[in-house]
């Protein structure tokens, strides 16, 4: 869990209100059609652009018939096809107008057979062949208000697609992908996943502590997290046996947490992220991270302001806090489990952890700032919980937003 470097939280400001205001189509002109058909490619627009969070504009019925209205409805189907989905919104290419269009075909069909979905399960969750629509100015009722839960993706909740800006890929790429299409997750339909997510857990838990099964994971996996979505996340990590601290295992599943903390440089990371399910957490905030946030133009102040210092490399043990400050700061936090995405989550400003070091003595640090958020965080995770559980849900935010429509 690092400190997003450019967002300490001045959101909301002068350079935000630019943005909406550079990048919002709050009426109906077609020059501005013109110009978004001529710069953007086919990608729908990230979370974290402004155009998302605005409500579109009505459309004037008397623009329909225009050659951009055309356009736009073209191009909208254009970018669903291409990245297979079925339904797409306006605002998705940076239109702010209440125009949506749909689409399901028999490919997106024949993917969920190839995926195992059975034509009795298709035909019991009404999947079936929409041709080519497009609704303006929709507005709906509901006539049935029993509430269905399926998996869902978003075309603008993606983490597979290349930023449009030159330079090196995005490294979230080589993460678990999130679906690709706004459809039941191909795999999962209403089950949501319950084939196949009991051979994961036991396939990836550990749920006491087994030090071949710890031999085996180390050989086995590299350097990188657990992503959201892997079972082990979700669930509530076991206390440490403190006979367990000293051997020759325990001292490798903590220095892999640093190897894997230290190259996704970030501040912090529990044993879950790991694939191992034992209550343990390790901390580090070097001098190198303070000065990169520092480059990204955090002033000295802000670092002081928000109690950013540098921690030495720290192991908790079993960890538990009370909270001395209950006041809540709400900060931009960002999850190695998560690449690529951040939001806004309060935390107690002031904490009082106690554990057992990494030599399995007791000990206890009173702190405030920005190590108690680093082991709320951590803490969390001990719990089955990631920061999306803790987050205001309209702050959610793709780091690389902007790289999606050239400037």
């Amino acid at each position: 869990m690092a400190l997003s470097p450019s967002k300490l939280p001045r959101l909301g400001g002068s350079n935000v209100n630019l943005r909406i205001k550079v990048r919002q189509v709050s009426k109906w002109i077609p020059s501005s059609i013109r110009t978004l058909l001529n710069i953007d490619s086919l990608q729908a627009r990230q979370i974290g652009d402004p155009i998302l969070r605005e409500e579109a504009e009505t459309v004037d019925i008397t623009t329909i018939h225009s050659p951009e209205f055309k356009q736009m409805i073209e191009r909208m189907f254009k970018v669903m096809r291409k990245a297979e989905s079925f339904g797409i919104a306006a605002p998705q290419i940076g239109v702010g107008l209440r125009v949506i269009v749909v689409e399901f075909t028999g490919k997106h069909i024949k993917m969920l057979k190839d995926k195992g979905a059975t034509d009795k399960e298709l035909k019991r969750l009404g999947i079936a062949l929409v041709p080519p629509k497009v609704f303006i100015n929709p507005e709906y009722k509901t006539i049935d208000p029993t509430l269905l839960a399926f998996r869902e993706g978003c075309l603008s909740v993606e983490v597979d697609k290349k930023p449009l800006a030159q330079g090196k890929p995005s490294m979230r790429a080589a993460y678990s992908k999130l679906p690709k299409v706004m459809v039941l997750s191909l795999t999962n339909l209403y089950q949501l996943g319950s084939f196949y997510a009991p051979h994961l857990i036991k396939a990836r838990q550990v749920s006491k502590w087994i030090p071949s099964s710890i031999r085996k994971l180390l050989k086995l996996d590299g350097l990188q997290a657990r992503q959201i979505g892997d079972p082990t996340l979700r669930q509530r990590a076991e206390t440490v046996d403190i006979s367990t601290v000293r051997s020759p295992e325990f001292k490798q599943m903590v220095e892999r947490m640093f190897k894997v903390m230290r190259k996704a440089n970030v501040s912090s990371i529990s044993a879950p992220q790991i694939g191992i399910r034992l209550r343990v957490i390790a901390l580090e905030k070097t001098a190198k991270q303070i000065k990169e946030l520092k480059e990204a133009d955090v002033t000295d102040q802000d670092i002081k302001t928000f109690g950013i210092v540098k921690i030495p490399p720290t192991v908790l043990i079993n960890p538990k806090y009370k909270i001395i400050d209950s006041t809540l700061v709400t900060l931009r936090e960002n999850c190695v489990s998560l690449k690529g995405y951040s939001a806004l989550v309060p935390r107690a400003k002031e904490i009082e952890v106690s554990a057992l070091d990494r030599e399995a003595r007791p000990v206890t640090w009173r702190t405030v700032g920005w190590p108690p958020r680093l082991i709320q965080h951590e803490v969390d995770h001990l719990n089955g919980k990631l920061f999306v559980d803790s987050m205001l849900p309209e702050t959610l935010m793709d780091d690389n937003w902007r790289s999606f429509t050239r400037k």
